[in-house]
C-alpha cells in the first residue's frame, strides 16, 4: 500500500461557521456542506447508527473535511471527550479497502469506524497510540 494523503480530517463545533472562517482567513474553500447518507456504519466491529454534517474543500492537492457529529455514538465523540475539537484524522487513498485493511491489520491496526456512501468506502484505523493521529483509508471511485 502507498501511503498518499490526500485528507485532513477536523473535528468541529458547527461546519458552517467554521468553512465561513476558513474560506475569509485562510482563503480555503468554497466549502461543500451536507449530511452524508452514509450506509453499513460500523463501530468498533459492530453495526452503528450516526448522523454527521461534513463539509469538504480543496487546498491544493488535499482535502480539508470539516466534522460536525450530530447523533449516535462515533470515535468524533471520544476524540472530543479526550482532545477537544481540531485535527482529528489524515486520510490515505487506497484503491482496494479490502487489501489496505487486510495490510493494516497485520501490521497491527483494526477498524475502529468504517462506512460508505455512493463512490465513496472509509475505514478508520487505531493508530493514534502509536503514531499520535488516526489515520483513514479512503476508496473512490470518482475522480
Amino acid at each position: 500500500m502507498t501511503t498518499k494523503i490526500i485528507q485532513v480530517g477536523i473535528l468541529v463545533k458547527d461546519v458552517e461557521e467554521s468553512a465561513k472562517k476558513l474560506e475569509k482567513v485562510m482563503e480555503i474553500g468554497p466549502f461543500e456542506t451536507f449530511e452524508p447518507e452514509y450506509r453499513d456504519l460500523t463501530l468498533h466491529g459492530m453495526p452503528a447508527k450516526f448522523r454527521m454534517k461534513i463539509g469538504l474543500a480543496r487546498a491544493g492537492p488535499v482535502q480539508i473535511e470539516l466534522m460536525q457529529p450530530l447523533e449516535g455514538d462515533t470515535i468524533y465523540d471520544d476524540a472530543l471527550r479526550e482532545k477537544g475539537y481540531g485535527l482529528h484524522h489524515l486520510g490515505i487513498r487506497t484503491d482496494n479497502m479490502d487489501e489496505s485493511i487486510k495490510e493494516m491489520g497485520a501490521r497491527g491496526f483494526k477498524v475502529i469506524q468504517s462506512g460508505n456512501r455512493p463512490g465513496v468506502k472509509w475505514a478508520y484505523l487505531d493508530t493514534e497510540q502509536q503514531t499520535g493521529v488516526i489515520f483513514e483509508l479512503i476508496e473512490k471511485k470518482e475522480p
